[in-house]
């Protein structure tokens, strides 16, 4: 564009020299009347045309400097942004390395209180030890109170009730060490504990609450409430990751659990001080 508006210019220059040359008085008369105008004119249209290439190029120069004023404001908010894009990152990695030290410190608490919960699980072996019965080798007992499969027909129900209330102290110490709610809450009143059933609306007729003694008691609801407990045992070995085989399996299903437990704890030990 400059280059342009100084060709013009030039042409502007010599066309006004070229005027001047034939108006001048040494200049024939005829020449200045037939030729004088149309210099003027041609002088005229030159000078406009200049005139609007002058406009072009100042109205050209304040969109270049508003661009090159934009350009330095982008420039600053970029460079500003980027301060604190850095800023915002070194905080947040910080963060992610504080975040990280903490998680850290909950896996670890973690573990010691895993290491504790099975510790303390375990030693409900020492207070209700589980072995098998020394006449039959298919049948279990608790603290020396024989409990047959959830089959007990034969047996002395107080005996059954006493082995039924020492199981339902030791499914709920082990459901409170190990953080497992009961499905089924359990209520201890030694040979007279009972079991809940919460599924059963409080309205009605039916009571929730069936009897873990046979004694004096409707077998039928008696029955239920030992496949109530049965249920809570299920519970607490798949809270910890084993299956079931037979639900029936009472103390064999307990005695699982607390040898994996004890196992578990015995393998922690050496890690965890």
């Amino acid at each position: 564009m400059a280059s342009k508006v100084q060709a013009m210019q030039d042409q502007v220059d010599q066309w006004a020299e070229r005027i001047e040359r034939t108006t001048s008085p040494s200049s024939s008369s005829m020449v200045v009347q037939y030729v004088a105008p149309t210099l003027q004119e041609r002088l005229r249209s030159l000078r406009e045309r200049f005139g609007r290439c002058t406009m072009q190029i100042e109205l050209g120069q304040r969109k270049v400097d508003e661009l090159v004023e934009k350009t330095r404001l982008r420039r600053l908010y970029m460079d500003h942004g980027s301060e604190l894009f850095m800023e915002k990152r070194e905080h947040l990695e910080g963060m992610a390395r504080e975040v990280e030290g903490k998680r850290q410190d909950v896996l670890a608490l973690q573990r010691h209180i895993r290491h504790h919960r099975l510790h303390l699980t375990s030693r409900l072996a020492d207070i209700y030890p589980i072995e098998r019965a020394p006449t039959i080798q298919t049948i279990y007992t608790i603290r020396g109170q024989c409990l047959p499969n959830s089959q007990y027909s034969g047996y002395e129900q107080e005996k059954i009730g006493t082995a039924l209330g020492f199981t339902a102290h030791l499914i709920r110490l082990m459901s409170l060490f190990l953080d497992v709610p009961l499905r089924f809450p359990l209520y201890l009143r030694s040979s007279q504990s009972v079991v809940e059933d919460p599924l059963i609306p409080e309205d009605a007729t039916t009571e929730r609450f069936f009897p873990l003694s046979g004694m004096g008691q409707d077998k039928g609801r008696f029955d239920y409430a030992v496949l109530l407990l049965n249920k809570d045992v299920e519970l607490l070995l798949r809270s910890q990751g084993m299956a079931v085989v037979d639900i029936r399996k009472t103390l064999p299903n307990l005695l699982r659990c607390v040898e994996a437990l004890a196992r578990e704890s015995r393998a922690n030990q050496r890690h965890v001080p």
